[in-house]
């Protein structure tokens, strides 16, 4: 009996070796597979599909007038989320300093982040 089943696999595995179809739908199962794995290691590296993601991006910022040129200083929820300031902050003395961190204390105080995840969470997935 096991004979014949093997003897029917063999003969169906040269039908369906083939035909088109079978290898489109491998194709297409391959795919989907991979896809979740791609999207969070795309999100993993990028910050902007990080956004796409949370549904949208929340952001403050502001343009503090120093030596002649202006330094203009951006912190979204990716920032926050993973604990991270820009490097432009650097650049701002001690007293805009504590202004703009008291200004995006207030601005994401109350759950504005939520929906965003950290990078940590996206290295797991991946």
């Amino acid at each position: 009996m096991l004979r014949h089943v093997l003897l029917l696999t063999k003969w169906e595995w040269f039908k369906l070796r083939r035909l088109r179809l079978p290898w489109v739908l491998l194709a297409i199962a391959v795919l989907v597979s991979q896809l979740g794995f791609w999207v969070d290691y795309a999100a993993y590296h990028n910050d902007t599909v990080k956004e796409v993601f949370a549904g949208g991006s929340t952001t403050i910022s502001t343009t503090f007038g120093q030596e002649g040129q202006g330094v203009s200083v951006e912190v979204s929820c990716v920032h926050i989320v993973n604990g991270r300031m820009p490097p432009e902050l650097d650049q701002l003395s001690e007293h805009q300093k504590e202004t703009f961190l008291k200004d995006v204390e207030e601005f994401f105080a109350g759950g504005v982040c939520d929906s965003f995840r950290a990078a940590d969470e996206f290295r797991k997935g991946f």
